[in-house]
């Protein structure tokens, strides 16, 4: 019991710190409180019948939801009853209910930290459907250092759609004030490229000129977490390039913007 009691204080933890910075506030179960032990002959409902009036119970009886997709939600219902989700641990491959839910409503697992092989925060799963199987990683929070490690980090930035946001400069005032280039050969082919460039909503300044690339077939050169890309013209005879600030505020944002701004501005 001792154990028990450790493990649901980490858990509750746990779901309180969701709870307040991700305002997760429900958790979904694959079964009903009395088929979920806690260890032999204890499930949840007899830990939450015996502590009715602690804390802890009444946080589990107030996040508990079942089932562990909504069934008015027919997409999602049918997606999750078409895909099964396996994880290997050791040398078993065993079903996982909670990777699957998580995976079709594109949100993160939730559990208990039981065993060592808990207590990471990504996983490797297999996806598997009638006609298609692949593997991804995917979080389980099991204590409230997971959400601030880069693996959740990088995963949820995976997850979330991408929102570009446009650059609250004036055109005119870009032109005039945000170009900044050398003073040599090929500044006036820049310049012309830097006047049609500034015209994008997501560009908002031209930071420098890149030194030749004369070899290059490539209109994006370099893209940066910070928003700036490195542009060449390849078409021309030297490479011209330079270095501009977009609105992109990661690297999924900034790659996206350069997409856009390849296809409109990528060849001459």
């Amino acid at each position: 019991m001792t154990e028990v009691e450790k493990r649901i204080k980490q858990y509750c933890t746990t779901l309180k710190y969701i709870y307040d910075n991700i305002k997760v506030k429900k958790v979904r179960y694959h079964d009903h409180m009395a088929n979920i032990f806690l260890m032999k002959g204890v499930s949840m409902q007899n830990y939450c019948s015996t502590h009715k009036r602690d804390t802890l119970a009444i946080l589990l009886l107030s996040t508990f939801t079942m089932p562990q997709v909504d069934e008015n939600n027919d997409s999602v219902l049918e997606s999750y009853c078409d895909i099964q989700a396996f994880i290997n641990k050791g040398t078993k491959l065993i079903p996982t209910h909670g990777f699957n839910a998580a995976y079709c409503l594109n949100t993160f697992c939730i559990g208990f930290e039981s065993e060592v092989f808990w207590k990471d925060c990504k996983y490797r799963i297999i996806i598997q459907n009638s006609s298609n199987k692949k593997e991804i990683d995917w979080i389980c929070i099991s204590n409230t250092n997971h959400i601030n490690t880069p693996d959740y980090k990088d995963w949820n930035d995976s997850i979330t759609p991408i929102t570009l946001i446009e650059s609250q400069l004036d055109y005119k005032y870009k032109i005039q004030n945000n170009i900044s280039l050398r003073d040599d050969h090929g500044k006036d082919v820049l310049l012309e490229h830097a006047k049609i460039i500034l015209k994008n909503a997501y560009v908002e300044s031209i930071i420098n000129s890149l030194r030749f690339n004369s070899h290059t077939s490539k209109y994006i050169l370099k893209c940066e977490p910070s928003g700036i890309i490195d542009i060449v013209l390849h078409w021309t005879d030297k490479g011209y390039g330079m270095a501009i600030k977009t609105t992109g505020r990661n690297i999924r944002e900034t790659y996206k913007i350069a997409q856009i701004l390849e296809k409109k501005y990528g060849r001459k």
